[in-house]
């Protein structure tokens, strides 16, 4: 029947669909990727707190003062990113103006021949029951005149009886005709049951194709409210990202007050973006649009919160924190004790600056004071606990040796390209009777272990 045609085209309707929500889900990763490009900015939330402090001061050891930091470099690759996430972003929209043209081109045809077949079906099975019908009639028709003609014979066969005229011939040809008009009543009767059986049969079958069309009535009428719902959130996504685009753009700083302006807003980022990773450290997700809304209404003045709100949720996650870092401080013993049984480990030696150090592996290729050195640390307290380990991130610090501070030029300038070290720092070299919670609990013993990646001259 033609009614399984459709079949195919009534199954690849979800095919289009799933193949337009596949492009909208690349749509959103693609965005995503575009907000993860500032997170990359900094590797400070996987670097040692203590190398990015000030050096502490210390009686008996020669203070080197570490020179000014320079500004961060700024990721020339962002901004390309960017553009390839922009123009990955315009080609996807117009693969789904493409798909979505092409589902309502599908949707239409699927309906004209669903009409269609509706239609031709329809007018058949009412002309087969129409000539069922027909028949009908005309062997109702014939039973009746059978039936007259038998009432007929059997009137004669009486008549005869009554009169007892010629009892023999024709009698046997009045019984001859009854018998055969008997026989002829009998196959009439089962051609009408027949037909009968054949009528209901094809009213079955026709009950049968109304109800696969109502189905396929039905399945058309959820795939367009598919198709509708697709195509408005396809419409959402557009004018979404056709406000993005009419963003007006702040222009690029040229006067010296806009630089200078410019550089303090790079330089506040900086930091925000530090303390949300240290939010994040301490175990909070945070959103970055928001956080950036949050900037950009306290520099306003118009929250879209009461302040109270904002303060009681501060107020519980500084709770939060602190009931992490409370947390049991080593004692003096506990100290000492582990530094005692480190100091008779062979090959243990004690610097001049207070530490104990073993080098693990030499290494190769003497590291000059002006050399820039790649290394990678793994933080740990004396029980064992991992802090922060760069080796398992992948990434590294990379610095001027002089430009490290004391306690590390002075691990790294006793091992080669490639070397590798361990110390082991008292409180007071470290994070001292401050710790740094919630990691790091006051009066800890650090241990670091420090492994040159690579060297390369200063330009």
């Amino acid at each position: 029947m033609n009614i399984f045609r459709l079949k195919p085209l009534v199954i690849s309707i979800p095919v289009l669909l799933s193949c337009i929500l596949a492009q909208t889900s690349q749509a959103g990763d693609n965005a995503a990727a575009v907000k993860s490009l500032d997170s990359i900015t900094s590797q400070s939330s996987e670097i040692p707190s203590l190398l990015m402090e000030t050096p502490v001061n210390l009686p008996d050891a020669e203070e080197i003062a570490p020179s000014k930091p320079k500004a961060a470099p700024m990721h020339k690759s962002a901004g390309y990113r960017l553009q390839t996430s922009q123009a990955q972003t315009d080609a996807l929209n117009a693969q789904v103006a493409a798909l979505k043209a092409e589902q309502e081109k599908k949707i239409a045809e699927l309906a004209k021949q669903y009409a269609s077949t509706q239609d031709s079906t329809t007018k058949a099975q009412q002309q087969k029951l129409a000539d069922s019908e027909k028949q009908l009639a005309d062997l109702q028709t014939k039973l009746q005149t059978t039936a007259q003609q038998l009432e007929s014979a059997n009137k004669q066969i009486a008549d005869l009886t009554a009169t007892r005229l010629d009892e023999g011939e024709e009698t046997a040809q009045l019984k001859q005709s009854l018998a055969d008009s008997q026989n002829e009543t009998a196959a009439l009767t089962t051609k009408l049951a027949a037909l009968t059986a054949d009528q209901s049969a094809k009213a079955t079958e026709l009950a049968s194709v109304k109800k696969a069309l109502a189905d396929s009535n039905g399945k058309s009428t959820e795939l367009q409210t598919k198709w509708q719902e697709t195509t408005a959130k396809l419409d959402a996504q557009t004018k979404q990202m056709a406000s993005l685009k009419t963003t007006p753009e702040t222009p690029a700083p040229v006067s010296k007050e806009d630089i200078r302006a410019y550089a303090l807003g790079a330089f506040w980022g900086h930091d925000v973006l530090n303390a949300m990773k240290k939010v994040e450290s301490d175990g909070f997700k945070v959103s970055q649009p928001q956080v950036v809304s949050g900037v950009t209404d306290m520099m306003s003045g118009k929250f879209k919160i009461p302040k109270e709100k904002m303060l009681a949720e501060l107020q519980e996650m500084d709770a939060s924190v602190t009931a992490k870092s409370q947390q049991p401080a080593p004692t003096d013993a506990a100290n000492s004790d582990f530094i005692t049984k480190y100091s008779k480990k062979p090959g243990v030696k004690k610097s001049e600056m207070g530490y104990y150090y073993r080098i693990t592996e030499k290494g190769r290729g003497a590291i000059k004071n002006s050399d820039i050195v790649a290394i990678a640390v793994t933080e740990s307290l004396s029980n064992g606990k991992v802090i922060k380990d760069m080796n398992k991130t992948g990434k590294v610090l990379a610095l001027p040796l002089d430009r490290f501070p004391p306690l590390f030029k002075t691990a790294i300038s006793m091992m080669n390209n490639q070397g590798k070290l361990q110390m082991v720092v008292p409180p007071e070299l470290a994070y001292g009777e401050a710790g740094s919670p919630p990691n790091i609990p006051p009066n800890a013993t650090m241990v670091y272990d420090v492994k040159v990646v690579s060297i390369s001259p200063a330009k």
